[in-house]
């Protein structure tokens, strides 16, 4: 790839137990971030004292930073730890108005270094922008005057290594399972130019304490937005997980692959592929790619399995398949195999869909925050229609894919279906996100609550003025509020004078069809003049700008999306209700 030797890693005195894999951060293994390896040399420039206060961001991930509160305004912290990692602790916490669970990290910014400032303000920013069911949703972000904290989902199932140590080892059928889970959100991470280079046992945790409860990723500290064909070069990671192109500082994306192999080796066996006395012997090992299906650990095991290990550990990162062509071996199809009712289209989900979008935009953004405020647990039937509609495991719905679905199943024709997708699609990138697929089917489940509702205004209504004014449109829209007239927008909703939305036409939006500010549709009442072409483009235009709220992946991946004019000129879609809606 054309890198310059990074620093070797060093040594550890005494055997590391093989329980208790060490980080090449806990060895003194973490080589500083380089500029040449195409990672910051430090963080951005902060004017204020607050880390936060320099980070951009657009959408929902913008509105998810906390930049006026505390976290105890809208948190119970327990003072029990849950657990602790390298960079800070984490405890649960009950939200005041929801009673929902969340697991919060707390990490000191008291005389923060440089490089530990650019290290956590990485984290913040790549895990803000990732959507993905197998992926802990990060909820919140508050900072104070000493630390940032990370309200994240809570999942109590305990980490893939605490299973491990208790099964001692998994069946493979169970260990396909789990390995199809991960490569569905290593895809998506890859697919967004995301690489999180930690990847090991203790950062798999379940989402609860079932069986068949789904696995989802964590911690993302190290982790790093690549660009294809430039390689990194910082040495990160985990002693036994850690791929040899890591080792000779010179790498890409596969280094992700070779962990998840590692890890694989380890659910069938109980045991890492690479062992030893020391770190010396260890790294050797995996310098040379020596490791061997040997012993009565290995008895049983199928030739399949063995295979797919292989495919994995290739010493040679250009040889690894990527996770999306992992995610087909022949290991990974079987031990998937359900049976067919399992796997068929739920039509009240399409119809749902197909409802949703007809709605007004501003109802669609208040359904997509609402959306956000879910942990698995109270979604899982719904993301379980996720994956259904998800056939290739990228972590996203593509416009082949939800066409085909809709013009089989509700027998709608292929341009209006298309249709269906450019109104879900709000960032024009042709995929629909999974908190996108929420909002448009989470009422064929749920009846929302008034709370619920009240927590999605507070994300606009910022300064707590019971109001969602002219200054918090302008400051959701960013730079995009010039291109708009939000004075037209504000105009349609007398109840406050035109000076904003208040809550309770926030909550009718998520009640009524039509939209609500105003008194009645203008179709409805000869008396109003009908909409002009260019005041209802002002509406699709705020409207589709307050959904990129929504659009947490757009961040990470360096796209401005449609722009606030996304939807303007385009034709109204009129949708037809479906019996059962």
């Amino acid at each position: 790839m054309g890198c310059k030797q990074s620093s070797s890693i060093k040594e550890k005195d005494g055997p590391p137990a093989p329980q208790q894999p060490a980080t090449a951060a806990e060895n003194g293994n973490l080589a500083p971030p380089t500029a040449a390896g195409g990672v910051p040399a430090g963080p951005p420039h902060i004017s204020s004292k607050k880390l936060m206060d320099g980070m951009k961001q657009s959408g929902i991930a913008n509105s998810r930073i906390n930049r006026t509160g505390l976290i105890s305004d809208n948190y119970e912290v327990d003072s029990a730890v849950l657990g602790t990692g390298i960079n800070g602790a984490v405890r649960v916490g009950t939200h005041k108005s929801t009673g929902r669970k969340v697991a919060i990290k707390t990490l000191s910014t008291e005389n923060i270094s440089p490089k530990k400032a650019h290290m956590l303000h990485n984290e913040v920013s790549i895990y803000l922008s990732l959507d993905h069911p197998n992926i802990a949703k990060l909820f919140e972000v508050y900072e104070d005057e000493k630390a940032v904290h990370l309200v994240m989902e809570l999942c109590t199932g305990k980490e893939l290594y605490d299973r491990l140590a208790s099964r001692k080892k998994y069946s493979e059928a169970d260990a396909a399972k789990v390995t199809s889970q991960m490569l569905s959100a290593i895809n998506y991470c890859h697919n967004h130019r995301i690489c999180h280079r930690d990847l090991k046992l203790e950062n798999w945790v379940y989402a609860n304490a079932s069986e068949n409860a789904p696995l989802k990723l964590i911690d993302f500290g190290f982790s790093r937005i690549f660009n294809p064909g430039v390689p990194m070069t910082a040495m990160h990671g985990t002693v036994y997980y850690v791929s040899p192109e890591v080792l000779e500082g010179c790498y890409n994306e596969e280094c992700d692959i070779w962990s998840i192999g590692v890890i694989v080796y380890m659910l069938l066996s109980g045991s890492p592929p690479f062992n030893g006395s020391s770190d010396h012997e260890i790294l050797t090992k995996i310098r040379k790619g020596e490791f061997s299906f040997e012993g009565p650990r290995w008895e049983g095991i199928s030739e399949t399995a063995k295979d797919f290990i292989r495919t994995l550990l290739k010493p040679v990162p250009e040889e690894r398949p990527k996770a999306e062509e992992a995610a087909k071996h022949r290991w990974i199809q079987e031990g998937e195999e359900t049976p067919s009712a399992s796997k068929s289209i739920d039509v009240s989900v399409l119809n749902s869909i197909y409802k949703f979008a007809s709605a007004n935009h501003v109802k669609r953004a208040a359904l997509a925050l609402i959306a956000y405020q879910f942990s698995s647990d109270e979604v899982e039937a719904l993301e379980k229609e996720f994956k259904k509609l998800d056939t290739n495991k990228s972590g996203t719905i593509s416009l082949t894919q939800l066409t085909t679905l809709l013009t089989e199943h509700l027998q709608i024709s292929e341009s209006e279906a298309r249709k269906v997708f450019e109104r879900l699609d709000q960032n024009s990138n042709h995929e629909i996100h999974y908190t996108e697929f929420l909002a448009a089917t989470l009422q064929t489940k749920f009846v929302l609550k008034e709370n619920e509702i009240r927590e999605a205004f507070k994300r606009f209504d910022v300064d707590k003025t019971g109001v969602i004014s002219e200054a918090n449109l302008r400051a959701v829209l960013g730079e995009h509020a010039r291109d708009v007239d939000i004075d037209a927008l504000l105009a349609q909703c007398p109840a406050t004078g035109g000076k904003g939305i208040d809550f309770e036409t926030f909550m009718a939006l998520l009640t009524q069809d039509e939209p609500v500010c105003g008194s009645k549709p203008a179709e409805a009442d000869s008396s109003r003049p009908e909409k002009s072409s260019s005041q209802v483009s002002v509406i699709r235009q705020v409207s589709n700008s307050l959904l990129r709220l929504v659009e947490d992946s757009a961040a990470a991946r360096g796209d401005s999306g449609a722009g606030a004019g996304g939807f303007a000129g385009r034709e109204r879609v009129t949708m037809p209700d479906f019996k059962g809606d």
